[in-house]
């Protein structure tokens, strides 16, 4: 090994220019800004219309039971090698299972245990078929909400 000695020495680097030690001083001062996340809301009117608008939807959502929500969602069901549907369709989510209105025949996918539900196509009963996420598949079988 050879020594080291101060002619070896790489040389010092120079300063950086006045304009970016300013920019660098002040990040360094500046504090961290925490990540807020909002709602959108919708704007406060001033009538008296609103918040009888407001009143009047409450009592609407109230009125379909606790268990029972419908909403449209993007549906893609495939049975045998066929796409039967991917479009979007209303989606009845109950207690026990999920409900997709399939133009023609109601696909109704029933939880049995753990990952394993039942799928019923119009009165036809397809067998046993594993949830994964928002998916369900099977033997010849396959059927998402959402994509």
């Amino acid at each position: 090994m050879s020594p080291i000695s101060i002619a070896n020495a790489p040389a010092p680097l120079a300063p950086p220019p006045a304009d970016v030690r300013a920019r660098l001083v002040a990040s360094a001062e500046t504090p961290a800004r925490p990540v807020v996340t909002t709602r959108e809301t919708e704007p406060e009117s001033s009538t008296a219309e609103a918040p009888a608008q407001k009143s009047e939807e409450a009592p609407a959502q109230a009125s379909a039971s606790e268990g029972e929500r419908t909403r449209a969602a993007h549906c893609y069901v495939k049975l045998s090698g066929r796409v039967q549907t991917n479009a979007t369709c209303q989606v009845q989510i109950t207690e026990n299972g999920i409900i997709f209105q399939i133009p023609g025949k109601p696909l109704s996918i029933e939880h049995v245990h753990g990952r394993t539900w039942a799928a019923t196509l119009g009165g036809r009963a397809l067998g046993n078929v594993y949830k994964s996420g928002s998916c369900w598949g099977g033997h010849g079988f396959y059927a998402c909400k959402n994509g």
